[in-house]
């Protein structure tokens, strides 16, 4: 009786090993997408097919490490930002949203007019302001 328990236990525990396993071979095989964009931009520059091409990407891909390989490379690079970031603006650190209220009440000759077509295919129209600025983190 007591061999049939240790066995029960064993086959427990073989799962639950086998579960952490499983869980450590997926947690080491993920990568983020922010990673994933430093090793795309790191073949680009070393095939050095696209010598005069700059880049141009998402907020889901800005990244530190992304933008000093970038800028290693000679490059220059243009990213959309979350309306939440914060930014270093005449001095202190505020909110993109903030800034961009203030300047659509105070300045609205800043922003040219765009139009835009998005993935569906539909066009909007936008007021675009661009600015090269200093991101937090």
């Amino acid at each position: 009786m007591t061999a049939q328990e240790n066995y029960e236990q064993m086959a427990q525990v073989h799962q639950q090993l086998e579960a952490l396993l499983h869980y450590q071979k997926n947690r080491l095989a993920y990568r983020k997408r922010t990673e994933m964009a430093v090793d795309l931009v790191r073949q680009l520059e070393a095939e050095g097919e696209f010598p005069q091409a700059d880049y141009a990407f998402d907020c889901g891909v800005l990244s530190r490490p992304l933008t000093a390989l970038i800028e290693a490379s000679g490059k220059h690079w243009v990213s959309e930002i979350e309306s939440s970031r914060l930014i270093l603006w005449q001095g202190s650190w505020q909110r993109v949203d903030g800034v961009a209220q203030t300047l659509r009440r105070e300045h609205p000759e800043s922003f040219r007019p765009k139009l835009v077509t998005g993935r569906n295919g539909q066009q909007r129209a936008i007021g675009a302001f661009t600015k090269t600025v200093q991101l937090k983190k």
